[in-house]
This record gives C-alpha cells, structure tokens and sequence, in this order.
C-alpha cells in the first residue's frame, strides 16, 4: 500500500504521461471499465476477425520450418489474435530472423549484413529484402522508444486512428502495421519453407 501511494504521488509531480496500471493487467486477465459481459463479447468479436483474417492469409500447403522459426511463428499469431499489436510485430521480426539465419547456416552476422548475403546468394529476392527492411523499420522505433520524438512516434501508431476517404476510422496505424508484417513473414515461410517432396 506504502509503495502503491509513493507511485501514485510521484505521478501526479510528473509530466503527465504516466497511467497508474494494476499488476493483474500482467496477468493475463485485462479488467476494463464498463459492463464486463460487453467488454468480454467485443473482445471476442475483435479475436474472431482477426482469426478469420489470419485463416485467409495462409495458403493449403504444407510448409517444412525449423521447429523455432515454427514455434515463433505460432506466438505471432497468438498475439495477432490477441490484440497484441506491438507484439505482434516483435515476433515477426523474430520469425523472419529466426528463419534467415538458419538459411544461412546459423550466421551470427548483423541483421541487415545477413540479408546482404542471402540476397547475394539468391536465396532473397530485392523484393524480400526491401519487405524485411520496412519490417525492421517499423518494429526498431516501435519498441526502442527512449528519445521524447522516437517515443512520441511509437505512441502515435496506436492512439491516432486512421483516415480513409477523409473519414476517420476505427482502425489505428499499428494494426495495419500487423497485417502487413504478417503478410511479409507469411510470403517469407512461402517462399523458403514449402515442401514440394
């Protein structure tokens, strides 16, 4: 309760740009405001949209993945599913790393060094590799936040709703950001990984 009070006056001296965030949120049980029923049907709503989306984006083949590349790619999905938009992107780029390193024979080299090499190589094409570097283009500034414009821009993909056709929606810019990246690593495993024996 002593340290509870301590964060609580602590914020209200800050800047602002703190929440106060209950331990159970880490638990994996979010308790929002407002009719529990309601919040839990929309939650399930959303849960099931993107699950149908995420069925749509995998072709009927069989792929022949590296078990971690496969076990990585399974929990982008979870988080996908979820909600878990920044997360989302964190596998990708795991999923895609996990991958060309092991097209690579397990190189340790930098991320953006491998990619050079693998291009080479043709195991790449250009497309790919410019897919995998917006990839880590969006990923590095969504989760490397220190700098006050680096956090503002993180901050922004998921409070600023999107405009289409002049209208705003209900959608936010890391959502898209999801989707694109699941369709980058989705083309990636497509390309590297399906078994034609």
């Amino acid at each position: 309760m002593r340290r509870r009070k301590r964060l609580l006056k602590d914020w209200t001296r800050g800047s602002g740009d703190f929440v106060a965030t209950h331990a159970n949120i880490f638990s994996g049980v979010v308790i929002l405001p407002g009719d529990p029923n309601d919040q839990g049907q929309w939650m399930a709503r959303e849960s099931e949209k993107r699950r149908r989306w995420l069925l749509r984006l995998f072709p009927n083949e069989m792929w022949k993945t590296p078990l971690m590349t496969s076990m990585l790619m399974e929990e982008a999905g979870r988080c996908y599913v979820n909600g878990a938009h920044y997360a989302t992107i964190a596998m990708c780029q795991a999923v895609a790393e996990s991958l060309l390193r092991r097209e690579a024979g397990g190189s340790e080299s930098k991320y953006y060094q491998l990619m050079g090499e693998l291009l080479k190589t043709n195991v790449l094409s250009q497309k790919e590799v410019r897919d995998l570097l917006w990839l880590a283009s969006i990923r590095n500034p969504s989760l490397h936040t220190g700098k006050p414009p680096k956090y503002a821009k993180a901050l922004a993909r998921t409070l600023m709703p999107v405009i289409s056709h002049g209208r705003l929606t209900e959608r936010m810019p890391i959502e898209l950001d999801c989707k694109r990246a699941l369709r980058v690593v989705v083309s990636l495993l497509h390309h590297l990984c399906c078994d034609l024996t």
